[in-house]
């Protein structure tokens, strides 16, 4: 598990006490479920218990660290900010811990969020998603349950102003490249990817002088990479068709990719004929598509910090809505106004 320190918790603190000031997040009275988790992604159930709900929190032995580890550092951090008789930890979920909570994240450690998990939630629940809902996965939520049982589902506007995850992604290019050894004044890179998660990269690359191939996947053309590319970085999270393998949208031939640097951060790759053909992948390791390999909370706690509690003010606003009687419009019109909510477009948010 990452190491926090002292020092990287006093400002943690003071980040995590601004975005609860910035949102005017307050969530006495409520019962919130959600993850404890390693490095910055701590700081979930600590910002709900500061602004005032009870949390329970659910954790499971992962590549990141230990459930045993992820409990005693975030009691000890809980101990220190005072709310730790606000924090109750487990490590298996049961219908009994479900059906306690008004407001239900749908973070890793949550997850899945299926059809029993939706039958054990209370009639009142509600469920504010960490992200937007174009990166809705089935694997992850069942979103008919939760229509069958009139439990409201709503996403998280990433581009609030308060919020600038994309902007964190130009961001989270230029440190992976740095961490490699490039420069980027001067080193020509090639995008994959397509709308936001493509542009704001391309547009901090070239205002640092790169020289950027721009590979847009909304595309049906089949694509080529130039020849003096220094390195390709992955960016696609919508569209899951394979960039790169055998058959893949970007046709350079095989003896293209010998010694190639390729970062991955989100993507459909064929990992085994890159390594095949001598790729060098950054990570070693890349996540499957629709996954990250790398997330913003590798630059630093605060893109984590404000992301969260933003989606815990949409659960906050969900929740006073409901307490208020207000379904369908009134009730859309209400966590609109109210927080940083995004609606499903075609699913709807309520029976």
């Amino acid at each position: 598990m990452d190491e926090i320190t002292n020092m990287d918790l006093l400002r943690i603190r003071r980040l995590v006490d601004k975005a609860i000031c910035d949102f005017n997040l307050f969530l006495k009275g409520a019962c919130v479920l959600t993850e404890a988790a390693s490095g910055f992604y701590i700081v979930t159930p600590l910002i709900a218990a500061l602004a005032g709900a009870r949390v329970s929190t659910i954790t499971r032995d992962s590549q990141y660290g230990s459930a045993k580890d992820v409990i005693k550092t975030t009691k000890d951090v809980a101990v220190q900010w005072r709310v730790s008789d606000r924090i109750s930890f487990h490590e298996n979920l049961s219908p009994n811990i479900i059906s306690e909570a008004d407001i239900v994240t749908n973070l890793g450690h949550v997850r899945p969020i299926n059809h029993q998990f939706v039958e054990a939630m209370k009639s009142a629940a509600v469920i504010p998603l960490m992200w937007e809902p174009w990166e809705y996965r089935t694997e992850d939520l069942d979103l008919e349950a939760c229509r069958r049982r009139d439990i409201p589902v709503m996403g998280t506007d990433e581009q609030h102003s308060l919020v600038s995850t994309f902007d964190y992604v130009g961001t989270l290019v230029h440190k992976i490249l740095f961490d490699e050894g490039f420069e980027i004044n001067g080193n020509k890179i090639a995008l994959v990817g397509s709308g936001i998660f493509l542009e704001k990269p391309a547009e901090t690359l070239k205002s640092a002088k790169a020289s950027v191939q721009i590979l847009d996947t909304d595309s049906d053309n089949v694509s080529h990479i130039n020849d003096d590319v220094d390195v390709v970085i992955l960016l696609e999270h919508r569209n899951k068709k394979q960039l790169l393998g055998e058959a893949g949208w970007i046709a350079n031939p095989a003896v293209y990719w010998r010694d190639k640097r390729i970062v991955h951060i989100c993507g459909n790759i064929d990992v085994d004929w890159l390594r095949k053909n001598g790729a060098y992948l950054v990570p070693q390791y890349p996540a499957p598509f629709s996954r990250m390999s790398y997330t913003t909370a590798y630059l630093g706690p605060l893109p984590v910090i404000q992301l969260h509690t933003a989606g815990l003010k949409v659960g906050e606003a969900m929740w006073q809505a409901r307490k208020q009687g207000l379904q369908g419009r009134a009730f859309l019109e209400y966590v609109m106004s109210n927080s940083p909510a995004l609606p499903f477009p075609e699913k709807g948010i309520m029976s």
